[in-house]
């Protein structure tokens, strides 16, 4: 997910499980619309964390 929009998500779920179930579907559309249209691509999390590997 966007890394805002995930924060987002995560942050209400803790506080209200009900309105995290709400919130969650739209963080992931942010996330997905950002793959669909090539912002980002699946990989992206994977190589940064082999670069930021020791």
């Amino acid at each position: 997910m966007g890394a805002s929009a995930a924060a987002f998500a995560t942050g209400v779920a803790l506080e209200s499980p009900a309105w995290g179930a709400v919130v969650a579907p739209l963080a992931w559309s942010v996330a997905l619309s950002r793959v669909c249209t090539g912002v980002h691509v699946p990989s992206d999390r994977r190589d940064r964390g082999v670069r930021a590997a020791p």
